[in-house]
């Protein structure tokens, strides 16, 4: 059985770049908007830095275990992209985010490589296919979030 998994997802957004990258690096308020989301902890502040270690909760289903992912911020290019590293149940993460302009808005696209031995008992819960939609979740939520704070005086 192979020991790594890629995810991907990708969502449109209505609303400017600059705007998505805010709601995005306001890593304390994602429980706020993120229902996957159960609580974070960034000892540097309230935004992404590059090589800050931040830690966020997950909420997994159908357990509906929340899992505290350690991570640490190995790149961030403002309003272009960023990569965290990190972990949990021998499973070895990097993310990456990537936002980019449309004419009526805002891609964000999400690139998850997976890899360690912890992936052999979660796919017995947690399929490949599984795992991308509650990415899709994230992205759609994030979308909410940004378009909403568009609407607020």
């Amino acid at each position: 059985m192979k020991l790594t998994q890629t995810i991907t997802a990708m969502q449109s957004v209505a609303a400017p770049r600059p705007v998505v990258w805010e709601v995005f690096c306001r890593v304390m308020d994602w429980p706020q908007w993120n229902p996957l989301v159960s609580r974070t902890r960034w000892p540097a502040g309230g935004q992404l830095s590059a090589g800050g270690p931040f830690s966020f909760g997950i909420k997994l289903r159908p357990l509906g275990l929340p899992v505290m992912i350690n991570a640490r911020v190995e790149e961030l290019v403002p309003q272009e992209r960023v990569v965290w590293t990190g972990g949990w149940g021998g499973i070895r993460a990097r993310h990456r985010f990537s936002f980019r302009d449309l004419a009526d808005g805002c891609l964000v696209q999400s690139h998850e490589v997976l890899t360690g031995w912890g992936l052999l008992p979660a796919r017995l819960l947690y399929s490949p296919r599984r795992l991308s939609q509650l990415t899709g979740q994230w992205l759609g939520a994030l979308a909410r979030q940004a378009e909403a704070s568009l609407r607020r005086p």
